[in-house]
């Protein structure tokens, strides 16, 4: 029986043994790495092997954002987004005493995220936003713009974005 234009069946990938040797001479954050490489390997060999595509979850990093604001000021703050991924989670935090005086937006790129326009200014709040799955590239600015329309108080304002690693 012939099976024109079937595939090869994929080849099962046994890693070599390498208890004893990374038990000896490697720590434990070196083992991590290592079988983490060892699984890009495999990743793609078997995106090879299949003709297809395969997306890996990869590290996780939250990048925080503070400032004191003085009465008056508005900034914007930016750090670039250190891996190819996403944004999972922003939470933002207006303490006591804010009174919904202090602006916050919150982006990516040349896009908003939170709030789409406009700005959220709140009192006493810590509103959590998870389960995002917001493209970002590597290098992009992650931004947070606030500003203090309070006239007498100082405000601190905290947003903190978690980002994860895509690998595909």
């Amino acid at each position: 029986m012939s099976l024109k234009g079937a595939k090869p069946p994929i080849p099962i990938i046994r890693p070599p043994n390498l208890s004893g040797y990374l038990d000896q001479y490697m720590t434990a954050d070196e083992k991590m790495v290592a079988l983490g490489q060892r699984f890009e390997e495999i990743a793609q060999l078997i995106i090879q092997q299949t003709g297809g595509s395969m997306t890996v979850r990869g590290r996780t990093q939250e990048i925080p954002f503070q400032q004191v604001l003085a009465v008056g000021q508005a900034v914007r703050l930016a750090q670039p987004m250190p891996f190819p991924g996403k944004i999972v989670k922003i939470l933002r935090h207006w303490p006591a005493g804010c009174n919904a005086l202090v602006d916050v937006a919150v982006g990516v790129g040349n896009k908003r995220i939170l709030p789409e326009s406009g700005w959220v200014a709140l009192n006493d709040a810590t509103p959590v936003y998870d389960n995002l799955s917001i493209p970002a590239a590597q290098g992009e600015p992650l931004w947070v713009e606030m500003a203090n329309g309070d006239a007498i108080n100082a405000h601190t304002i905290t947003v903190t974005i978690t980002i994860e690693e895509v690998i595909t």
